[in-house]
């Protein structure tokens, strides 16, 4: 068993709880006010592209975390789900039910959203989380209409106590019980509120890992009062059924493969299976890449996801930037959109290091490896000696590369981020006329530029 640390605090604040309901959904959609409308490459000259329908983006993604919304964000709030989500809002909190926002509605909303996306920033105090969350709940506060019942009749009520916690998780549940009380809530953006009488309750967590081969569970009673305060739950880590189940049929695959491989029987999808083990427990050697090389022709069987701005080789693990840098990407047509840009080194790092494509963060220039895994030599053949820096051959078409994957790629020049061994100021390049890489180009050179993140 491992132990895993949630942290705790209690605050003594007569507040509403948060509700939150598809918060990957949001936070994909509404991530900053420099969210890309199409995926720019982001090029040096090329900045973010603000989306004409963020705020209306970020009013569904609020209205989505207090589980009044949830379809799909859009910017459109004139769907039957835009506008039955904000019926059921403004029902919530007291006002007339017409299906459109008034102005201050769609300040608070936007002012929410904000708040959630700030919330959700990695690498916050506890104290600063906590002030952030107060701050929700007074922005949701402000926009309740108030009653006869809330204004004067409120001491005729129960005092109930915020319980507050904030965790390391982003899933699972936490059950509170005691008296006649029996509460669930989801963990969501880490955090979870309860408005409880004082009392003694059993708390108890219960979640999921992201790939659900790992369950967290624990158990603590607790008491609840003015002082009442928790520092830190440690939650009990098991693996699942799911993950044994994987492991023991990897097993059995890998086995026979090695048995494949000893008996010379051995396929592409064998090798190609031993490469995937390597690149992503990074012990692939220069010999993997080089056989890897000469297996170009994988690229005939690949498919990106309709629509995708980004494409994860399934052998090698990384996600690549399905557009080069000063290039758009347009979603409904799978194209790229506009001429690749031309970079000296030092500018191409500087656009990797600040794009945002796709929504994203962590572009990387590839290195000279990498690159050269994504040329495809079409109708040719492939020179997989090292002497010859595996170059197309024969009647190949180009630009040398996956089209269909890749579309509209310069039959040109693409930087590495690998600094060559002959030359000091030279970087490696690979062009994709002749699929082949070249150490000889300073870095003065103006080249194109695509990015790619580690998987």
């Amino acid at each position: 068993m491992k132990s895993r640390v949630i942290s705790i605090l209690v605050c003594l604040l007569l507040v509403s709880p948060a509700h939150a309901v598809f918060f990957s959904t949001f936070f994909a959609n509404v991530a900053s006010d420099a969210l890309q409308g199409g995926g720019s490459g982001g090029g040096s000259n090329s900045g973010p592209v603000v989306d004409p329908l963020l705020t209306e983006k970020k009013i569904q993604g609020a209205l989505g975390v207090m589980s009044f919304y949830t379809g799909e964000i859009t910017g459109d709030l004139d769907t039957f789900n835009s506008r039955t989500g904000i019926k059921a809002f403004q029902m919530a909190y007291g006002h007339e039910p017409s299906g459109i926002l008034s102005e201050e509605q769609l300040k608070h909303l936007t002012y929410l959203s904000n708040l959630f996306v700030e919330v959700s920033k990695p690498d916050q105090s506890f104290e600063r989380k906590t002030g952030i969350w107060r701050e929700i709940d007074a922005t949701k506060d402000a926009m309740r209409v108030k009653g006869f019942a809330d204004e004067y009749l409120s001491f005729l009520s129960t005092t109930r106590y915020p319980l507050r916690i904030a965790t390391e998780f982003d899933n699972g549940e936490i059950t509170l019980t005691g008296g006649d009380m029996n509460e669930t809530q989801q963990v969501q953006l880490k955090y979870v509120q309860f408005n409880l009488p004082e009392g003694e309750y059993t708390l108890n967590y219960r979640g999921l890992s992201d790939d659900e081969e790992f369950l967290y569970t624990y158990t603590k009673t607790i008491s609840l009062g003015a002082e009442a305060n928790i520092d830190v739950i440690e939650a009990d880590e098991a693996e699942t059924h799911k993950r044994l189940d994987r492991l023991a049929k990897e097993a059995k695959e890998e086995a026979e493969r090695n048995q494949r491989f000893k008996s010379g029987t051995a396929t592409d999808d064998d090798l190609f299976a031993l490469f995937s083990k390597r690149f992503k427990s990074g012990t692939a050697t220069n010999d993997d890449y080089f056989a890897l090389f000469s297996k170009h022709k994988r690229w005939e069987s690949y498919r990106a996801k309709e629509g995708s701005p980004t494409f994860v080789d399934p052998v090698t693990h990384l996600e690549w930037a399905r557009c080069s840098v000063g290039q758009e990407w347009v979603a409904k047509a799978n194209v790229c959109r506009g001429k690749p840009a031309k970079l000296n080194h030092s500018d191409a790092e500087a656009a990797a290091a600040t794009s945002q494509y796709a929504g994203k963060l962590g572009w990387r220039l590839p290195t000279r490896n990498e690159l050269k895994s994504l040329v495809y030599c079409a109708d040719g053949s492939f020179v997989s000696k090292k002497s010859d820096r595996n170059a197309c051959e024969d009647r190949y078409r180009f630009p040398t590369i996956q089209s269909v994957i890749f579309p509209a790629t310069a039959d040109d020049a693409y930087w590495s981020g690998s600094q060559t061994a002959r030359y000091r100021n030279a970087s490696w390049v690979v062009h994709f006329y002749y699929g082949r890489d070249y150490d000889n180009y300073g870095r003065s050179y103006d080249f194109r530029v695509r990015l790619v993140r580690s998987g």
